[in-house]
Order: structure tokens, then sequence, then C-alpha cells
């Protein structure tokens, strides 16, 4: 009996640290399915999409829209993950959120013109 006490006592010391490892893993795992998903989603959706067309040029369209919503897809998710994952290592992510928007805001600013003009040849693929 004093055995089992002294290990609860000494694995209670450590139990932060393996359900903040658990809570890494889970958010990982989560993390990796929801790309996998997405982009079996988004190939679906492009197959799904592609047996209605014909004309070539548009088949490049879609396929350049395909790899672009992917991308997007992965990014968002992956820094989601990410965020997730520091909160529940402890580190606080308002800083880096704030530090973010600041910095997102001075390059907005800055490739302005850049940024329109991917705009504008993203909805010309639209079209």
């Amino acid at each position: 009996m004093k055995l089992l006490a002294t290990l609860k006592q000494t694995l209670g010391d450590w139990m932060w640290l393996l359900e903040s490892a658990l809570h890494v893993v889970i958010i990982l795992a989560l993390t990796w399915l929801l790309l996998r998903l997405s982009r079996k989603g988004l190939a679906r959706l492009r197959t799904h999409m592609q047996q209605d067309l014909e004309d070539n040029e548009r088949i490049k369209r879609l396929d350049t829209l395909e790899r672009v919503f992917r991308y997007v897809a992965t990014v968002v998710i992956t820094l989601v993950g990410g965020m997730l994952v520091l909160s529940a290592v402890g580190i606080s992510i308002a800083p880096i959120l704030a530090t973010a928007g600041v910095l997102g805001i001075a390059i907005g600013f800055g490739a302005q013109s850049l940024v329109k003009d991917y705009f504008n040849g993203f909805f010309l693929l639209l079209e």
C-alpha cells in the first residue's frame, strides 16, 4: 500500500506533463486528420466538377483553383493546430496573435497592389 501511495504521489508531480503531452498528441492527430480530409474533399470536389467540363482551359483553371484552396486550407489548419499546441503547452498565444496582426497590417499596406493583383487573378480564374 505504501508503494502505491508513493507511486501515486510521484506520478502526481508529473501528471501535468502527461496531460499536456496527451493534449498535444490529440491536437496533432486531429490536425493531421483535418488536413487529410480537406485534401480528399477538395480532390473529390474537383473530380465531381471536372466530369461536367470538356474544355481543357477550364480543366486547367479548376486544377489551379484546387491547388489554391488546398494551400489555403493547409495553411489555416496548420496555423490553428500550431496555436492550439502552443496553448496546450502553456504558452500564451495572445501576444503572438497581436504581433501577427500588426505585421499583417504592415505587410498589407506595403503589398497592397500585389495583393490586389493576386485577388484579381484569382477572380479571373473563378469566371
